[in-house]
């Protein structure tokens, strides 16, 4: 069974691209070894690390090897380099490398290719190194983001206008015939998110040899020489086999990306005297806290390390924003609580009141320079809040949403309220720290999501917020 499924392998990678990337560096090459390359260059994105080994130890003994196989060519070893290059100014370790070289050696044969692997896996970093990368050499790309999820196939690919009869292209369809045009410049277009088959079966012909999107106007697009159809999933349940047979798979397994080189790679952007403070207090918070949150199961939302971590470099680099705008590096303890105030956010922020509670418990053994009820729960009710009479180390100090709220009295005018549907909203110190949490996560262009029971609130919350970012930027709309 074995030898069946690598000689299918090679015949497949051979009738893909007859005569392309399967080059000899040493014409005293044999076949029996540019074979087992070109069956190995096949396989390898699609295994995990593990079973790597037990691979080539398959191919040594199928294809009859003294020695393990070296794959990498002369080409593939510049690209490395380059990569190398693309990856050290973004912070990505050699993991994401390898796996960039595999989504090149995919798209190369194929114009089509899956990568499939858990959310933050490294899918986008590594497609984002591997454009650099090739930029770099001359070979122009760019990537096109779209969350098919989202559009219904006529927003993808065009509909009819039913009352005058017109054809408005789609969001897919619009971007295909833009990079036909952009003959400079080589389109990958990414599809990111899971594959569902009322939208892939407007992309058969596209996937297949004729190389062809169709839509419902008549117009046949051909793809353009250097453009590249990429989907990002984590699951292939509802792919179909023909799907799957004409499209290259790079799998990405989990835990890709590690926690320290995620913090890695955000210090190494960050100012270097505010990384050298950073670095420890990060060390101290991160991976306590985290084991807290991974525990407690009454979050909301499904507990992803790589993105729970994210959030809180973004959140991080908000609060820091303003000390980045005057060029100053805070004091230690000013970062100590810049520290906490995004951990809060970033990790207790989906739990419940009581493990809310476990995790303040836990911040507070890691620090003094908590406010004080964070032991009660009650940390998210806390701001940062710039009193300019204070020492530069106290400048940012704690402060319960309650003493920020205004003074609020009741409008005895209830009728007037209710004629003119005028709104009667009680702050209070969660609406607050929201409010303020709203205004960090815009300067980072990071979205917010607001989860809780109907009538709670998330509405009043949402709209007071963007109403005030309004006023303070009359440009914005929503």
């Amino acid at each position: 069974a074995v030898v069946d499924t690598i000689i299918a392998s090679h015949e497949a990678f051979i009738n893909e691209r007859p005569g392309e990337s399967i080059e000899r560096d040493d014409p005293a090459e044999d076949e029996m070894r540019l074979a087992a390359r070109v069956v190995r260059e096949v396989n390898l994105p699609q295994l995990f690390p593990d079973d790597v080994a037990i691979f080539d130890s398959l191919l040594q003994d199928v294809f009859g090897m003294d020695a393990p196989l070296d794959t990498t060519t002369g080409d593939a070893r510049d690209l490395v380099e380059d990569l190398e290059v693309a990856a050290q100014a973004i912070g990505y370790g050699p993991h994401i490398i390898a796996k960039a070289l595999h989504v090149h050696e995919s798209t190369t044969v194929r114009h089509g290719s899956i990568l499939l692997g858990p959310t933050c896996s490294g899918k986008t970093a590594a497609c984002s190194i591997l454009m650099k990368a090739l930029s770099s050499r001359g070979d122009h790309c760019r990537t096109m983001y779209m969350n098919p999820l989202v559009l219904t196939p006529e927003l993808m690919f065009g509909f009819f206008d039913t009352k005058n009869g017109e054809w408005n292209d789609g969001a897919f369809s619009a971007i295909w015939r833009k990079s036909m045009r952009n003959k400079n410049m080589h389109t990958w277009i990414v599809m990111d998110g899971p594959i569902n088959t009322r939208w892939m079966e407007h992309l058969n012909t596209v996937l297949d040899e004729t190389k062809m999107l169709t839509i419902a106007n008549g117009d046949r697009m051909p793809l353009a020489e250097g453009n590249k159809v990429i989907f990002e999933v984590d699951s292939l349940r509802h792919a179909s086999p023909s799907t799957v047979m004409r499209t290259g798979l790079v799998n990405f397994p989990p835990n890709l990306i590690s926690i320290p080189g995620l913090i890695k790679a955000w210090l190494k952007k960050r100012r270097p005297d505010e990384a050298h403070w950073l670095g420890p207090l990060l060390d101290t918070f991160v991976e306590p806290i985290m084991q807290v949150a991974a525990k407690e199961a009454s979050s909301a939302l499904r507990f992803i390390r790589e993105a729970q971590m994210q959030n809180f470099l973004a959140l991080l680099e908000g609060v820091l924003a303003d000390s980045v705008a005057i060029d100053e590096i805070p004091e230690r303890l000013v970062l100590e609580r810049f520290v906490v105030y995004a951990i809060a956010w970033a990790f207790t922020g989906p739990m419940d009141a009581n493990d809310r509670r476990k995790a303040g418990e836990k911040i507070s053994e890691l620090t003094s320079n908590a406010p004080s009820g964070t032991n009660r729960g009650e940390i998210l009710d806390y701001l940062l809040f710039d009193d300019p009479t204070r020492s530069s180390k106290d400048r940012q100090s704690w402060a319960h949403g309650d003493k920020l709220c205004p003074e609020w009295t009741y409008n005895a005018q209830v009728e007037h309220v209710r004629l003119t549907g005028a709104k009667m909203i009680v702050p209070t110190a969660r609406g607050k720290a929201i409010a303020a949490l709203f205004g960090l996560l815009e300067v980072t262009k990071t979205p917010l999501l607001i989860v809780g029971e109907d009538g709670c609130g998330k509405s009043v919350i949402a709209s007071e917020c963007v109403e005030k970012a309004m006023r303070d930027e009359p440009g914005m709309t929503a």
